[in-house]
């Protein structure tokens, strides 16, 4: 049994290796600061630490996002058409077929945080970790990458050309609203089912 859950963390050590070496390489060091790859992260230090913290301040964080691009992907995936434009790259020929099946973590990633919550539990600090982790992410994105890739989606205003949204209402409002809007709901779900 050991010797399976080692292999099994040796394994997921590997493919998240290899994403971070290919997506160095494609997309550069900005990528990683899209929720889901600090999301990946994240579990990757939870399966070896075996931290219900850490899954649960996933879960909290970035669960809703991941569902999202889900629910994105596989209704492109039958219909042809994007729903939010989350998973719209999955089906662009530009990218190699390799490039974009190592996306498919998006798919499992949720699978896992679940089973290791219903293994491990949830714990409840998650939100008290996820909110200022959030500020860090929304922060760093704003002010360290480029406007034009809208990283975790804080320059929509710009790059939509909203002229009734204002860029500073816009990130204050993901500063705040998101952890109020997604953060809380899903903490509260999540408290009380686990």
């Amino acid at each position: 049994m050991i010797a399976m859950i080692l292999f099994m963390k040796s394994v997921f050590t590997l493919f998240v290796a290899t994403i971070v070496w290919v997506y160095w390489k494609y997309y550069g060091p900005q990528n990683f600061l899209w929720m889901s790859d600090i999301g990946l992260f994240l579990t990757l230090g939870a399966v070896w630490l075996e931290s219900p913290l850490l899954i649960s301040i996933c879960i909290c964080a970035f669960l809703a996002v991941e569902l999202a691009w889900n629910l994105d992907f596989f209704v492109e995936l039958i219909t042809r058409r994007s729903m939010f434009g989350l998973a719209h790259y999955m089906f662009q020929p530009r990218h190699t077929l390799f490039l974009r099946s190592l996306s498919l973590f998006h798919v499992i990633l949720p699978a896992i945080w679940l089973w290791l919550t219903i293994s491990w539990g949830y714990d409840v600090h998650a939100l008290a970790y996820a909110v200022p982790l959030l500020w860090i992410i929304f922060i760093t994105t704003y002010f360290c990458t480029d406007h034009e890739l809208n990283i975790n989606w804080v320059f929509m205003p710009l790059l939509f050309h909203w002229k009734h949204v204002p860029m500073g209402m816009w990130f204050i409002f993901l500063l705040i609203g998101y952890p109020l809007l997604v953060c809380l709901s899903t903490h509260l779900i999540f408290a009380r089912l686990f």
